[in-house]
């Protein structure tokens, strides 16, 4: 469903619908979606800018998906699988019956939730989505990574001064000094370390299941992640590639903290061929390896260091084999 066709909810399915007829009620609460037909907006050679629309109200649906996560919505609902009425979740979140309905019912818009009426009651139960990404106990959950978002929205907030003054805003957003550093201060905590990576983890594991089934590695049997977090990539590479073994060059304090991503019951023929290096990419050798991976890294520098970074992979790559840049799609640079 579009975003706009979420918020403007309950608006019949009716080309001849006039806005004088119906209100903008509440979001249906049967199964039936309630959606604003685009010709209805599209009516006499005009033109409703429906792209614009979006992107003006994206910011309340990250922060209605965030505000249900952090008071505990989906892990309610999830605890015995059972729907629930927007007063039992209230009660148990701690929060207003009112809030809380608006809360529930923009979660339903937006395919966070499903609504159902039982016994003339409207109650709520969670999506397959939401069950697999949403819930704590998830092994494949974006917990991590949402729990960033209120610190990312104040970052964002800070966009204009950012351009304005062409430094980057964690500073003013997080209260550092002048000319401070993120890693620094994320590092230079253990709590911080921990919500960063998990952050970083979430995306990853959901991630790297994809992206080694979507491209042949079978030739590879040395890799090295450079700044690889807490091995998601690795785990679920050398799990589809039995030759491989890789090593992970990472910052002390991230190698110190990886034993807490450690995915469970992992076999010992799989955690004995991933390895973690302490180090600083721009500072130490590389390890040796035939296969480079560098996943959210290159962003975060400027071209003097990317330049930097990438001739060292390039100079220490045997002839023939090839550096990954793995976003959300994998790009290949081959060595000649």
């Amino acid at each position: 469903m579009s975003l706009v066709n979420a918020i403007l909810t309950n608006l019949p399915k009716n080309d001849n619908f006039s806005a004088q007829d119906e209100s903008l009620g509440h979001a249906q609460s049967q199964n039936e979606e309630a959606q604003v037909p685009l010709s209805f907006f599209n009516k006499n050679g005009a033109s409703f800018p429906m792209k614009l629309a979006e992107l003006m109200v994206l910011h309340r649906a990250t922060k209605a998906l965030a505000t249900a996560c952090n008071i505990g919505v989906f892990d309610y609902l999830d605890s015995d699988e059972t729907a629930k009425s927007a007063t039992e979740i209230a009660e148990h979140c701690k929060a207003s019956v009112n809030g809380m309905t608006r809360l529930l019912q923009a979660c339903v818009s937006l395919d966070l939730l499903r609504s159902v009426v039982t016994e003339g009651v409207q109650r709520f139960e969670l999506t397959q989505d939401s069950k697999r990404h949403l819930t704590m106990k998830s092994p494949e959950a974006l917990r991590g990574e949402i729990a960033c978002i209120d610190m990312e929205y104040n970052l964002t907030g800070n966009l204009e001064h950012a351009v304005r003054e062409g430094t980057t805003q964690w500073p003013r957003t997080l209260g550092l000094p002048e000319g401070g550093n993120l890693f620094d201060f994320v590092y230079s905590n253990e709590m911080f370390t921990l919500q960063f990576l998990a952050g970083m983890h979430g995306v990853s594991n959901v991630a790297s299941p994809i992206l080694v089934r979507g491209i042949d590695l079978s030739g590879y049997t040395k890799a090295c992640d450079l700044g690889g977090g807490t091995g998601a990539f690795a785990y679920h590479a050398v799990a589809q590639y039995p030759q491989m073994t890789m090593s992970i060059l990472e910052l002390p304090p991230v190698v110190k903290a990886s034993p807490h991503f450690t995915p469970p019951n992992l076999p010992m023929s799989q955690r004995s061929r991933v390895q973690f290096i302490p180090g600083d990419f721009f500072k130490d050798d590389l390890p040796q390896a035939e296969l480079y991976v560098m996943g959210r890294i290159l962003h975060n520098w400027g071209e003097d260091l990317c330049d930097i970074l990438l001739e060292k992979a390039y100079k220490a790559l045997p002839p023939g084999k090839m550096i990954a840049f793995k976003v959300i799609e994998l790009y290949l640079y081959r060595r000649a």
